[in-house]
Order: structure tokens, then C-alpha cells, then sequence
């Protein structure tokens, strides 16, 4: 029996795949196996799998019609036959040691699950997510007995191994809704709720693409798949008597999140729907009796109760905030057509996501101004950091973007305008929301 086996899905990334494959048929755990499923890929990535499987006993290969993601990650569940599943996404690439390492981990705790952070990759960049830092490392976890916390992390499924016959067992697979999206969340949701034994580790080893175009992540038109997948959830839990209710509570602040995420996502004319669907989906857990307030944040409790009191308002509210929000969005990106170069002033976690939004919309940022070079890395997610008084600088042609906390954006803004530069915008709190969509929703922790 192979130690862990590896379930890759594949469908349309030949860019890529070559660099994912390399990086598990290299793994420090000798005794491995990796599983391939084609979901009808009409690129040469089913040929490079196949090169892969001749050269590599421990590659397996299978070719089928494109029938979607849950049903290529049950296919690769249904004939693996590791102790530990693990899963890497073909866009994607991991460490060496990754599955010997977790494995480590698995065996010495005794774990169902163990769980660990991951790298966002983009042009060449590499950030580390602290996705699971909202829960203390290298401890045992008792999910649905005292830990509820662990299911507001992050899913990232593929940064975790599984012990199969714990999966097995509890009949735990993906929901096979052909073209859906988000099918990760109810796969975490279930065995985290069926866990016994969850171990968290705060290293990386995986590397997360961030700027694959094709990613489904980007497709807004899936955003109401969402709801299958809660959908898919419940009817999981109905099976589940002893779990049934405590379950059934923590899921209802996490549909919550959830709702609040895909928002972010779906297109403006779409938004106001997709909160009605939002609201009846809450309705629908407060009358069955989950909705309860030892489970909520104090923040979003008061949102949820506008919601399911006064959902009216909240719509209204809703709608208000879109159009503010198209209008701050509108105008800056016009400043942003009409301007020659763009700089960043910011180098930290606020200029990282502008720089990701400016990747999006391909358009080329020039560099990310900071006052002195120490502390700052030569490139943010590809960009150039440049020190301030070595940029040399023509304040016609230029439009800089403080891409810093609002708290230190007032003496920065001083500085440049005392050197002449007028065409500066403060992104403040309000103005990134509104390039970022973002939702009326409370913010979860």
C-alpha cells in the first residue's frame, strides 16, 4: 500500500502541468502514487500525461469526457489506494518534501486530516497565506466536539492529506454538479465534520497560482453554484443524526462567509439576485433553528439579524453601496486610462493586492516607490521596488497610487505634493473596496 496517494485533476493546462508533475514525481516520499484524471482536456495535456505515466511506474492516467471536477476527484478517490489522500491542483506546484512531511505528521498524531499553509504564486512571486492563523499550530484538533473555529479557515483543500479509510468510512466524496464551481467547500465542510483527529502545521508547501487566466476562480458566471454546494452539505448532514444539529449550527455563520465571499465575485447586474438567494438561504437555517448566537461574531450576528428582520433595508442598503461604489470605481480607473506610468507608493500587503487587480485588467504598473530599500524585497509580485529619491521622477507623466495604510498615506501624500507631484491618489479603505466589488457583507475573522 502506497504511503499517500496524489489525485491530480487535469483539463486544459499544458502551460503548467509540466512544472506540477515535476514537482510530485520528484517528492522525498518514495512511496507514492499519483493519479491523473484527464476530464477530456483538448489541449496536449493529456499527451504530457502520458509521457509522464511511461516514464514514471508511479504516474497512473485516466482519460475521460469532460464531466467536471467532482466527478475527476471521485474517479482519482475511487481507485487510489494510499493510507493518505492528497490532492494538487494541475495549475499548481508543491514542494519536495511536502507529502513526507505531512505524512510525518499524520502518522505521529494519528490524524484524519492534517492540514498546513500555502504560497500565492503570481509572476514569479511568492507570498506566504497564513490561511490557517486563526487556529494554534502543532495541536490536535476535535472539530465538531470543541474546535468549531477550524471550519472558518480557509478550505485549500489541496494543502491537506487525508486518510482514506477515514473518507471511506464516512462516504465522503465531491459533489459532481457538471460545470459548477467552489465543489472544494462541501468536501471540507464533511470531513471536518466527521474528523476525530485534525492536526495543523504552519509551514507551506504548496504553491498557489494566482495568475492562471483560465482559473474557475475568475469565472463569475458559477457564482450561484455556491448554493449547490451548501445544498450538498445539508443533505450530507441529514444522513448524519448524531452530528445533525451541532453541525447544522456551525454551518449557518460559515453559509454566512461563504455568501459574503461569492458575492464578491458575481458581476454588478447580477449582485442584487444573488443577495435575495443569500437572504432566503438564511431564512430558511434561522426557521430550521440553527441560526444561534453562541456560534456568531458579534459583528456579523448584527448583520445576519438585519438580514432575516429587515431584509428589505438590507437590500436597499445594498444597492445604495453598489452604486457609490461603481462610481468611485469608474472614476478611478479613468485617471488610471488617461495616465502614462503608474507607480505604487507601498511595498506591503495593500500594494500586493492592488498590484493583483492591475494584473487582472493587464495593465503595467512601473514600480513600487518606497522611502528606503530596508526591510523591502527587489520585486512585489513581480513589480520593481524602487527607492523614492532614486526614481528620477517627471511629475507630468506620472500617476502615484499610496498603496499603503491609510495612517501613513496623510505624510506621504505631504511629501509629494511639496515635490511637485499633484496627480496622487490615496487609496483609502473605501476607494479598495470599490475596485475590489466588495460586499455589504460584515467582515469575518
Amino acid at each position: 500500500m502506497p504511503k499517500v496517494s496524489v489525485l491530480v485533476p487535469v483539463y486544459n493546462v499544458e502551460r503548467y502541468l509540466c512544472q506540477c508533475l515535476d514537482s510530485i514525481v520528484h517528492q522525498t516520499l518514495q512511496d507514492i502514487e499519483i493519479i491523473c484524471v484527464d476530464d477530456g482536456s483538448t489541449d496536449q495535456s493529456g499527451v504530457l500525461l502520458d509521457e509522464y505515466a511511461a516514464q514514471y511506474p508511479c504516474c497512473k492516467v485516466i482519460h475521460k469526457n469532460n464531466t467536471g471536477y467532482g466527478h475527476s476527484m471521485n474517479t482519482g478517490l475511487k481507485i487510489a489506494s494510499g493510507e493518505y489522500i492528497g490532492i494538487v491542483e494541475s495549475d499548481d506546484f508543491v514542494d519536495v518534501e511536502m507529502f513526507e512531511r505531512l505524512y510525518g505528521h499524520a502518522v505521529r498524531q494519528k490524524a484524519d486530516i492534517v492540514k498546513s499553509n500555502y504560497w500565492q504564486y503570481q509572476c514569479s512571486d511568492h507570498v506566504f497565506c497564513e490561511a490557517l492563523a486563526s487556529c494554534p499550530y502543532e495541536k490536535v484538533y476535535f472539530p465538531r466536539k470543541q474546535d468549531s473555529a477550524i471550519f472558518y479557515c480557509t478550505q485549500s483543500i489541496w494543502s491537506a492529506i487525508y486518510r482514506r479509510e477515514f473518507l471511506l468510512e464516512h462516504e465522503i466524496y465531491f459533489n459532481e454538479t457538471p460545470g459548477a464551481s467552489y465543489q472544494d467547500v462541501s468536501f471540507s465542510f464533511k470531513v471536518l465534520a466527521c474528523a476525530e483527529r485534525v492536526f495543523l502545521v504552519k509551514d507551506a508547501f504548496v504553491h498557489y497560482r494566482m495568475d492562471n487566466p483560465n482559473s474557475s476562480v475568475k469565472s463569475k458566471e458559477k457564482v450561484y453554484c455556491i448554493f449547490d454546494e451548501i445544498a450538498n452539505i445539508e443533505t450530507f448532514l441529514e444522513k448524519k443524526n448524531e452530528m445533525k444539529e451541532h453541525c447544522a449550527c456551525i454551518l449557518a455563520p460559515l453559509k454566512y462567509k461563504l455568501c459574503q465571499e461569492s458575492y464578491l465575485r458575481v458581476a454588478s447586474c447580477f449582485k442584487m439576485d444573488f443577495l435575495r438567494r443569500a437572504i432566503e438561504e438564511m431564512k430558511a437555517t434561522a426557521e430550521a433553528g440553527y441560526v444561534r448566537r453562541e456560534n456568531w461574531d458579534k459583528f456579523a450576528w448584527e448583520q445576519v439579524q438585519e438580514m432575516l428582520q429587515n431584509s428589505n433595508r438590507f437590500l436597499y442598503r445594498a444597492y445604495n453601496r453598489m452604486q457609490k461604489m461603481k462610481m468611485l470605481h469608474d472614476g478611478f480607473w479613468g485617471r488610471v486610462d488617461n495616465s502614462k506610468k503608474i507607480y505604487l507608493y507601498g511595498a506591503g500587503k495593500v500594494a500586493q493586492r492592488i498590484i493583483e487587480l492591475f494584473c487582472k485588467k493587464k495593465i503595467e504598473l512601473v514600480g513600487c516607490l518606497v522611502s528606503g530599500m530596508a526591510g523591502n524585497t527587489a520585486t512585489v509580485l513581480g513589480v520593481p521596488v524602487i527607492e523614492y529619491g532614486d526614481a528620477g521622477l517627471n511629475g507630468e507623466d506620472v500617476l502615484i497610487l499610496l498603496a499603503l495604510k491609510e495612517e501613513s498615506q496623510y505624510d506621504i501624500l505631504q511629501k509629494l505634493q511639496l515635490d511637485g507631484y499633484m496627480n496622487v491618489i490615496p487609496l483609502d479603505r473605501e476607494l479598495r473596496e470599490s475596485l475590489e466589488e466588495a460586499s455589504i457583507f460584515a467582515t469575518y475573522p
